[in-house]
């Protein structure tokens, strides 16, 4: 089970929903770095209290009752004028096909993907830094493959999406606070489900043994 979930909100309401971390100390971290992407950055605890947040990248802790940790995180550069390849929209929707890809993979799926439309948003946006991303999600799927209790197969999937040692997390936020600085909803509308198509992939599973 989560420890935590981080949650980017605006002013209007609009959010990204609950993004589950399985550590809080590195939820903190990682909300802390992308405190400037939209008004407000919550990290909330399992109780659905506020323990930490930030409005408009300063902390206002007043919220919980857990005492501020240190937190020296360097905020994540929306913008990059001196870097030409850097387009902010563009590392959006890799990371959402990339994200995406490797839920497929992990949930023994990956059929389902066009893996030569992720090879095109690398080459394009200088991605490279996804393909270990699809190798984890590779070693997920071949660790659980024989697993024959659906349970234990869809609680294990959604422990590594959740488990900040490994990539999915990390990238999964850094696409959600992409998407509250761009604006840009529609790459996230299947990203926010993957939880419940988990759900529904661990009940008509079958191993085939």
């Amino acid at each position: 089970m989560a420890d935590v979930s981080i949650v980017f909100r605006n002013r209007d309401g609009t959010h990204t929903g609950k993004i589950y971390v399985n550590d809080y100390q590195a939820a903190a971290e990682l909300a802390s770095k992308f405190r400037n992407a939209t008004h407000i950055v919550d990290v909330i605890s399992i109780q659905d209290k506020i323990i930490l947040r930030w409005d408009e990248g300063h902390p206002d802790w007043k919220h919980g009752e857990t005492k501020p940790i240190k937190l020296a995180t360097e905020t994540y550069r929306f913008e990059r004028p001196e870097d030409a390849f850097w387009d902010v929209e563009g590392r959006q929707w890799l990371l959402s096909d990339a994200l995406c890809s490797a839920f497929d993979v992990a949930a023994g799926q990956s059929y389902k993907h066009n893996f030569e439309q992720l090879r095109d948003h690398v080459y394009d946006h200088v991605g490279e830094d996804v393909w270990p991303l699809i190798e984890e999600a590779q070693a997920k799927a071949d660790e659980m493959a024989k697993e024959t209790d659906n349970e234990v197969w869809g609680e294990a999937i959604s422990d590594w999406m959740s488990d900040p040692q490994h990539l999915f997390i990390r990238y999964q936020i850094e696409h959600a606070a992409l998407t509250m600085h761009t604006q840009e909803l529609a790459s996230s509308i299947r990203l926010r489900k993957l939880h419940v198509e988990l759900a529904t992939l661990a009940v008509h599973r079958s191993t085939g043994t």
